[in-house]
């Protein structure tokens, strides 16, 4: 397990294919907290697993997450196109989130046994295959599941292509929308 703190402030992550998950990071048992600011993301792809641009897996809910200012745009994977988070202190602002794709679900931002606040974030043009055009919220080891609050955002033309999916798609969890 890794017990330390990362902060990336203005960098552009551009054309990285990985095969595994996590194009420009990739963060596994780890405690420690995540600050990335002002960051681009483009022409990201983990081909054959999650988070195109992002991965984030946490150890013991130790870890923090802050995403702000930051861009993401055109990346792919498997599974979450941008991201795929399974911590449990999550905060993303004044982000924007365009043109990602996932092979299956979700096109943006795949949320597994997290706790997420997003506001003010644009998530716009992402395209999936089922389920969940834009955010998949599921699972969740404890009882209430995921707690995702949504506030101030933009979320439009997301598209499913083989089924008709919703934007935003709660397997298990609680959704706040204002």
């Amino acid at each position: 397990r890794i017990n330390a703190d990362l902060t990336i402030n203005k960098c552009t992550f551009d054309n990285i294919n990985v095969t595994s998950s996590g194009g420009a990071i990739y963060y596994e048992y780890g405690s420690g907290r995540i600050d990335i600011n002002n960051t681009k993301f483009y022409n990201l792809s983990a081909q054959s697993s999650q988070g195109g641009a992002i991965y984030v897996h946490e150890s013991a809910n130790l870890a923090k997450l802050k995403i702000t200012g930051s861009d993401f745009r055109d990346n792919f994977a498997n599974n979450a196109g941008a991201m795929y988070l399974r911590v449990s202190n999550i905060t993303i602002k004044d982000t924007n989130f365009i043109n990602n794709s996932a092979a299956n679900y979700p096109g943006a931002i795949g949320f597994y046994n997290a706790s997420a606040y997003i506001e003010n974030c644009i998530i716009a043009n992402s395209s999936a295959k089922k389920d969940s055009a834009a955010i998949k919220i599921e699972e969740g080891s404890n009882d209430e599941g995921n707690m995702i609050t949504v506030k101030s955002c933009i979320i439009e033309n997301n598209t499913a292509t083989d089924e008709l999916a919703p934007a935003i798609y709660v397997a298990k969890g609680v959704l706040n929308i204002s």
